[in-house]
């Protein structure tokens, strides 16, 4: 068997200590949920009830596109290192890059709607198979997340390709 694995490291400047504390609330979430649900279990028939509430407070507060999938043991998945000055994220055997877009996309509608971020990763394969290896990139914005694939401009070479041939 064969492990895959999404590598990548990229870093964003910060400003301030209202970005930092930012980006500190949104990288300590499952602390915040279990915190949230523990203090408030009395209000709610069920936890999923009380983490369905928390996700709405986030999502209205902090402007970021959470859902219930985003929250759980997998919610994070990469690693960081949050300073004053930068926030810098990386995988050094695999992460996950659609919540660090939904994140820096909340960011930047919060503090810089012209901003840009952009992250490029390696699809890595601990075997030699074939077809196991690529990469891409994801571009971020305040209005969209753009992901290139090595794979998709590879399926859409073959297929220019083979219209020609007809």
């Amino acid at each position: 068997m064969a492990n895959n694995y999404t590598q990548f490291s990229a870093e964003l400047q910060l400003d301030n200590e209202d970005q930092y504390q930012w980006f500190h609330y949104l990288l300590n979430l499952n602390d915040h949920i279990y915190d949230y649900v523990f203090e408030n279990e009395a209000e709610y028939d069920d936890e999923e009830e009380a983490k369905n509430d928390f996700i709405d407070q986030v999502n209205s507060t902090y402007g970021i596109k959470l859902c219930a999938e985003d929250i759980d043991d997998a919610y994070q998945n990469f690693q960081y290192k949050l300073q004053k000055d930068s926030l810098w994220v990386y995988a050094e055997e695999d992460g996950n890059i659609n919540m660090i877009g939904k994140m820096v996309q909340a960011f930047f509608n919060t503090f810089r709607p012209d901003g840009i971020f952009y992250l490029t990763y390696a699809d890595t394969c601990s075997k030699m198979r074939i077809d196991e290896f690529g990469g891409g990139a994801m571009v971020v914005t305040a209005k969209k997340i753009d992901y290139f694939s090595t794979n998709d401009f590879v399926n859409e070479k073959l297929k220019e390709h083979k219209e020609k041939l007809k």
